[in-house]
């Protein structure tokens, strides 16, 4: 709607009113830019309070993506105690991590 009324203006050689509905486009462009990122943001935030909630999704991303296997039931409840007890979920995610990848059966399989 913006776009016709800065063409309306163009063609009427009102340079004063082209001017201002650019600025103001910008500025809502700007506007819808800035709330895109905060709903980005609020997903991510989303995701890590789910991940608190139950962080098996992690834990078997984890062990697919390092050892590209699904963790046996032992080593999903070791991970998902230690999680618990991670003071945030990124966290235990790391130290995950870190223990997968330098494993044996990583070494010696990737």
């Amino acid at each position: 709607d913006v776009s016709k009324k800065i063409e309306a203006a163009k063609k009427a050689k009102d340079f004063k009113t082209v001017k201002k509905l650019t600025t103001e486009r910008k500025d809502l462009e700007a506007e819808v830019a800035k709330l895109e990122k905060q709903l980005a943001e609020a997903k991510q935030v989303g995701t890590q309070l789910a991940a608190m909630q139950d962080p098996s999704g992690i834990i078997k991303q984890a062990y697919l993506r390092s050892l590209s296997r699904y963790p046996s039931d032992e080593e999903l409840t070791r991970a998902q105690k230690y999680f618990a007890e991670s003071a945030t979920p990124a966290e235990g995610a790391r130290d995950l991590l870190w223990a997968l990848l330098n494993s044996k059966e990583f070494v010696t399989n990737h």
